[in-house]
């Protein structure tokens, strides 16, 4: 007997399916305010009238703000991309394998993934890294696009596979969903111990002391291409080898040296994650290359009523000996990181207040949706029960 298309997920169903509450679920899966989930539930927008939506509907009769249309309609966008792959979801969930089912069933006494996080389907998560796009012609190299690993969340058994694209970098989405920026290192992890980390320290802390300013989630990855050069792409995997992680983790140590002030250096500490190494899978060559990731997480608790500044470390090849620069407050604008300019640093310290309720509520608003994801986790799968297998909800 076929499963009636309200006890599916959104995830099974094409969108012109979608009923006023696969729409409620999807947009609490993309990080939409909760009070604008209810008033289009109200306004009956089920996934047909989703698809027509406009800018002027969403401000006028719902009420959003610009931000969160400017991501619900860029969300809808990249949905509507990927619908033709979309599995024929005509099947009863009882008729597949119990493997299957397990395969789908989130931890439940662990966060699901933060908004946007999908998993990687380039990037392995076993013992074989697995490949998609697999309609394209193998020449020299071949490239296919992948996400990343989910943010601030470590992945024992996550691989990268080399020459694959990641999205390009990015500026601020919602404060919750990370920024990213790339730096190849092609050339700089040649270097010896002291003037690789202090490269590292540098691209680390000015790109962290933008987050912090921002109030954003950000991740900065080494071994990934910054730029078109030669036959690589924007935000091609490439890996880098590492002599010893050692260098890496002690490139933090520039945080007491670079950020002044004991409690500037505390929460620097506290908002930048250690490094996490992800190997690159290359079939090509057995020698094993890395993309390091650094993640940075300024929880409003920490970063409220502050800017940040920040002296980055350069090696002067003259004195050889590590010269910190000037103390510096760096913000996120689109992809890039400079430093605030002087005539706008007023203004953005006045802005900074608006910074940190919006941080807040985003916090808030992630929280409420992991009590909901895992809400409906528990409701999808109970089918589980009836199969003989006990489940323990924490």
């Amino acid at each position: 007997m076929e499963s009636s298309s309200s006890e599916m997920g959104w995830h099974d169903l094409s969108c012109d399916r979608w009923t006023e509450s696969h729409v409620s679920s999807w947009l609490r899966f993309i990080g939409i305010k909760k009070k604008y989930i209810i008033k289009l539930e109200e306004e009956e927008v089920t996934g047909p009238v989703l698809t027509t939506l406009q800018r002027k509907y969403l401000s006028t009769t719902i009420g959003m703000k610009s931000g969160q249309i400017e991501h619900l309609l860029t969300k809808r966008d990249d949905l509507f991309k990927s619908e033709p792959n979309k599995m024929d979801t005509g099947r009863d969930l009882s008729a597949k394998s119990r493997d299957d089912i397990k395969e789908n069933v989130l931890c439940l006494g662990q966060e699901p993934n933060p908004p946007s996080q999908k998993p990687c389907d380039i990037a392995e998560r076993d013992n074989i890294p697995m490949e998609c796009n697999d309609n394209s012609t193998s020449t020299e190299v071949s490239s296919s696009f992948c996400d990343y690993q989910n943010f601030d969340q470590h992945e024992k058994n996550y691989r990268y596979v080399k020459h694959n694209v990641l999205p390009p970098e990015t500026g601020i989405e919602n404060m919750i969903v990370p920024c990213h920026e790339y730096k190849s290192l092609e050339i700089a992890h040649k270097l010896d111990s002291k003037r690789l980390q202090t490269k590292v320290a540098c691209e680390v802390l000015r790109f962290a002391c933008a987050c912090m300013n921002m109030r954003t989630n950000g991740t900065i990855h080494f071994g990934v291409m910054d730029k078109v050069r030669g036959k690589h792409q924007h935000g091609e995997i490439i890996g880098v080898p590492v002599r010893s992680q050692e260098d890496f983790v002690n490139a933090l140590d520039y945080i007491e040296k670079c950020f002044k002030g004991s409690k500037q250096q505390c929460d620097a500490r506290s908002c930048i994650r250690n490094p996490r190494f992800i190997e690159v899978f290359d079939k090509e060559t057995t020698e094993k290359t890395w993309v390091i990731e650094y993640d940075v997480v300024p929880k409003a608790s920490i970063v409220k009523n502050k800017l940040y500044f920040v002296c980055v470390p350069k090696f002067s090849e003259k004195d050889k000996k590590v010269k910190c620069e000037e103390k510096v407050p760096y913000n996120r604008v689109g992809a890039s990181t400079p430093r605030i300019p002087d005539d706008d640093l007023v203004p953005f310290i006045q802005r900074l207040r608006e910074k940190d309720q919006q941080r807040e509520e985003a916090e808030s608003s992630s929280s409420q949706m992991a009590v909901d994801c895992r809400e409906d986790q528990k409701s999808k799968f109970s089918i589980l029960l009836t199969c003989g297998t006990t489940l323990c909800f924490t």
